[in-house]
């Protein structure tokens, strides 16, 4: 459970397949992978890997059940990607690098670390954060923060959660405005449609993995923070591409 976040361009493959068909086939082969990672635990049941029956959300929502054979079988030719993969900015030199994801739940050490931040930027006019602010996070709708205020500290992935903490964090902004964790976290997994948009999120990633390195927090305790450099590499391929074709970023939960 978590986040896909694809940068798409309109290759012959993104062309062929369209966007939901594109992202449930990388999903596909990111569950496989995933699978496949981690036989040992999952065989410790007494199943073996290839009895698997997987019931997974396919286009448009719609259920797909597939046993993991047929898995295998659906993905083998899709995730060596095509020949246009080793050169494009946002694949980062492989096969389906235009694609990334962030586990949920959102770990407690990237959630400290991430709201310190914004809060620390969000009404600084020159920071890319407080643009977020401005268009983004001051009209999160509340039924939006409700869920990232709900929906955590109770059972993990497993249990629906979107974030470790038990409880969202909260601050007062030197205006005055009061701001939790569960109004903010939801505005890092939105759909960049515009250059604008791609180069204000390239540029706040950047400037909060500059303020990671600065307190020394280490990338080995959050898997969140690690999944986040990922989406930093690929905003930043993101905006190298836009300067000569069409580009966007697409998140699909």
């Amino acid at each position: 459970m978590g986040a896909d976040i694809i940068g798409w361009r309109a290759c012959p493959l993104q062309q062929e397949l369209g966007e939901d068909r594109f992202a449930l086939e990388l999903k596909l082969v990111a569950v496989r992978d995933g699978l496949e990672e981690s036989r040992e635990q999952v065989e410790q049941s007494g199943k073996k890997l290839e009895e698997l029956q997987l019931n997974l959300c396919g286009a448009g929502a719609e259920p797909l059940a597939l046993p993991f054979p047929d898995l295998v079988t659906r993905t083998d030719g899709f995730r060596q990607g095509i020949a246009e993969c080793d050169t494009c900015p946002l694949a980062n030199h492989k096969r389906l690098g235009c694609y990334r994801s962030v586990s949920y739940p959102v770990d407690a050490v990237f959630e400290r670390l991430f709201f310190e931040f914004y809060v620390g930027q969000a009404e600084e006019e020159s920071k890319a954060a407080s643009v977020v602010h401005r268009f983004i996070v001051s009209g999160m709708p509340e039924e939006v923060a409700a869920l990232w205020t709900e929906r955590r500290g109770k059972g993990g992935a497993l249990g629906g959660d979107l974030a470790e903490l038990p409880e969202p964090l909260a601050a007062t902004l030197p205006s005055g405005q009061s701001l939790t964790s569960a109004q903010v976290l939801p505005a890092l997994f939105l759909p960049l449609p515009t250059f604008e948009a791609i180069q204000t999120y390239a540029l706040m990633w950047t400037d909060f993995l500059g303020f990671v390195i600065d307190h020394g927090a280490p990338f080995d305790a959050s898997l969140t923070l690690r999944e986040g450099l990922q989406v930093h590499l690929l905003l930043a391929g993101a905006l190298e591409l836009c300067a000569t074709s069409p580009c966007s970023v697409l998140v699909r939960p």
